[in-house]
Parts: structure tokens; C-alpha cells; sequence
């Protein structure tokens, strides 16, 4: 009687095992400014979930296929892709200058400059309807985006879906900190330009507290202050400040190493995730 009953529950967990429906999500992909090699990072994410089985769209615009096209050839295999029409005026200074804030240290303006562009895109695809309306029958279960270029947040709102951001360069930590919530303590995690290590005297954590308080006004009335203009024009959540828009991800996975940060606290949803979009190398040629 015993082996009977123990062959049942073996039958019964083989059996449960064989026809368990597999769990499959419904994934979108926002992959950022098309420039540089951002989409390349966050076009990996998108492979590797495509690999575990899930359903994975990306959303580009027309200006991918000028810098991608081969790539993206490859990936609409295994991915799906939702296009619009990005709306530049001024695409070639705009972007050129993405490209070339990867190499050097932009300015300011130079800097403001990208971010209007980032806005205008955003506004191309708030402006397009039929394309509002696909992602939204589609019914996505996340939203994984490259949080470089903030209009990211604007598409998260008007989707209604659970985001994760992905943080693909770290040339400003303390922005970051800013916009994902992520403590950042200016005793002694140095701000953007002043050239001090994790170790400070008291008069340069003193001049980092303000370089800190500089960095926050900066990114709160220069360099999101277009896409506020578009949260306002649109009438998307206009009473809540742009930063609040941007600080609603699950989780924030920055493409870096601990070893090559500043020491420093971290929220626990932010984690460091480097070299987890780095390719088995190919052997070399004989």
C-alpha cells in the first residue's frame, strides 16, 4: 500500500512538472537616446530575457536605423520591434553632440542641449497616437529603460506599468542619486567636478555640500525643465515634480562595479550589476 501511495505522488509531481504552463512576461524595452553605444548595452537585456522565454518588445524610432540597422536586423529574430517617427529638427547637431558627451565632458549648455533633444523625442511619441495605443493593448507586465535620457518616465506614466531603470553610464553618481531616490551623503561621496576622492577635509566636504546643492538646482530648473514643459503641456501629473516621475522604479541597475564606485550606502533597490552584459569572448582567428 505504502509503494502505491508513493508512486502516486510520484506520478502526480511528474505529471504536475510536465504540464505546469511556463510563466512567460510580457516585457518593453525603452533603449534610450540612439546614439553611442547605449542601445548596445540595453539591447542586451533584451536578448538575455528573449533567451529565458519571455515575450520582449522594443520601442525605437526611425533614427535606431541609421546607426543600428545591422543589429537590429539580427535581433528581430528573436524580438519584437514598435517603431514611430522621432520627430527631430535638429537631429544632427542634437545627437551628434550624445555621441560626443560619451568622449568628453560636455558643458552645461552642451548638456542642455542633448536633454531639449531628449524632450523633443519624448513628445514625438506622446504625439503619436496609434503607437500609444499598440503598447497599451499590449498589456506589458514591465518596462526595463536606459533612465539616460529622462523622457523614460513620461512613457512609464502614460503606460501604467512597473519600470526597472538601467543606468548604462555613470559620469554623474550623484545626479543619479538624485533622480532614482538613492542616498548619497556629501561628506564623503565626491560631486561632479570637484576632483575630491572619498576622503575629505572638512573644508572640502564643506564645498562638496554645495557643489551638492548646486548639482540639485541645476538638474531640477536647467536640465529637466523640458521635459517638465512637455509633463505640463500633455497635463501628465503636472503637480508632481518631474524628479517624483523619475524616482518610481522597482528596482535601478547600474552597469558598473562597486570596485569602481565611490564607498557609499545603496538603496536596496539599487544594484550594481557590471559585466552582466558582457559576451562570451569568440576564440581567435587561427
Amino acid at each position: 500500500m505504502a509503494t502505491f501511495f508513493n508512486n502516486q505522488w510520484f506520478g502526480a509531481v511528474v505529471t504536475a512538472c510536465v504540464i505546469c504552463p511556463v510563466l512567460c512576461s510580457n516585457i518593453l524595452i525603452l533603449p534610450g537616446p540612439s546614439a553611442g553605444n547605449f542601445y548596445i548595452t540595453i539591447s542586451r537585456f533584451g536578448e538575455l530575457l528573449a533567451m529565458k522565454g519571455h515575450n520582449v518588445t522594443v520601442l525605437i524610432n526611425d533614427l535606431f536605423y541609421h546607426r543600428f540597422a545591422g543589429l537590429i536586423k539580427q535581433q528581430r529574430t528573436f524580438m519584437n520591434f514598435e517603431e514611430y517617427e522621432c520627430g527631430f529638427n535638429e537631429f544632427p547637431d542634437a545627437y551628434n553632440q550624445v555621441t560626443k558627451s560619451t568622449h568628453t565632458a560636455p558643458t552645461i549648455f552642451d548638456t542642455l542641449r542633448v536633454f531639449e533633444a531628449f524632450a523633443d523625442e519624448t513628445e514625438a511619441f506622446i504625439q503619436d497616437s496609434n503607437i500609444v495605443e499598440r503598447l497599451n493593448a499590449a498589456n506589458f507586465d514591465l518596462i526595463v529603460a536606459n533612465v539616460f535620457n529622462p523622457g523614460y518616465a513620461i512613457i512609464v506614466d502614460i503606460l501604467h506599468v512597473p519600470i526597472i531603470g538601467v543606468s548604462t553610464a555613470r559620469p554623474l553618481p550623484m545626479i543619479d542619486d538624485l533622480i532614482h531616490g538613492l542616498m548619497s551623503n556629501p561628506a564623503y561621496v565626491p560631486a561632479v567636478t570637484t576632483g575630491y576622492s572619498d576622503k575629505m577635509t572638512f573644508p572640502q566636504r564643506l564645498k562638496n555640500v554645495f557643489a551638492y546643492l548646486a548639482s540639485a538646482a541645476i538638474l531640477e530648473f536647467v536640465l529637466l525643465k523640458p521635459f517638465k514643459i512637455v509633463q505640463q503641456r500633455h497635463n501628465i501629473r503636472p503637480e508632481l515634480p518631474y524628479r517624483s516621475l523619475c524616482g518610481n522604479s522597482e528596482l535601478v541597475l547600474f552597469c558598473s562595479d562597486f570596485a569602481f564606485d565611490y564607498p557609499r550606502p545603496m538603496m536596496p533597490h539599487g544594484i550594481y550589476i557590471g559585466s552582466l552584459t558582457a559576451r562570451t569572448p569568440d576564440p581567435l582567428s587561427q
